[in-house]
């Protein structure tokens, strides 16, 4: 099982993990296989799988296909399938997805159903590189935590001198992780100056 450690174990800087040379992800037990598969990638690509409806699990979606063919009955089946997924990803949908377009979504299996819910579960794609950074979304490096006084933020070498969100040293996943960084690092500062 993987290792979980909170933004608060972050911040604090009880977590000083070694990152990888390639993507900077923490090289504990999640961040291994990551750095194996960065290493990989060096020499050839990577089939990955990504769940493109995790909030459901399999029954669920399939529940919710089932709720889009019973009101679309007599519609084919490229007509009805785009409400469950961005309209660009729709036509790669279809043409992975085991099932002609065309096909009334009546005359449909369940075995078909079936199938096409654990590729939306299990949707395959292949990572060739590494991107540019120009397409980075954040920002990597900075000012050292153990440079710092974790609960105030505050400069081991200068007094008086507080470093808070991307200038520090800190990764997180995308989806308002570094935004908390931000606030939470600020916050500490703003209480500790005097």
């Amino acid at each position: 099982m993987a290792a979980e450690y909170t933004l608060f174990d972050k911040l604090l800087g009880l977590l000083a993990p070694q990152k990888c040379l390639y993507c900077g992800y923490p090289t504990d037990e999640n961040g291994k296989a990551v750095c194996e598969s960065c290493k990989k990638l060096e020499k050839e690509p990577l089939e990955a799988f990504l769940d493109l409806k995790p909030a459901l699990d399999a029954e669920q979606l399939d529940a919710r296909i089932l709720r889009e063919f019973d009101a679309n009955h007599n519609k084919q089946f490229k007509n009805v399938i785009g409400v469950l997924f961005p309209s660009s990803l729709t036509p790669i949908m279809i043409e992975i997805g085991g099932i002609p377009g065309e096909k009334p979504v009546h005359e449909i299996s369940r075995e078909e159903r079936q199938a096409f819910g654990r590729l939306i579960k299990a949707f395959p794609f292949t990572i060739t590189g590494m991107g540019e950074f120009k397409e980075a979304i954040i920002t990597r490096g900075g000012v050292s935590v153990k440079e710092i006084q974790p609960s105030t933020m505050e400069s081991k070498k200068v007094k008086n001198l507080y470093f808070t969100g991307e200038v520090l040293d800190l990764d997180a996943v995308t989806g308002g992780y570094n935004l908390q960084i931000a606030w939470s690092t600020a916050y500490a500062a703003a209480q500790a100056i005097e």
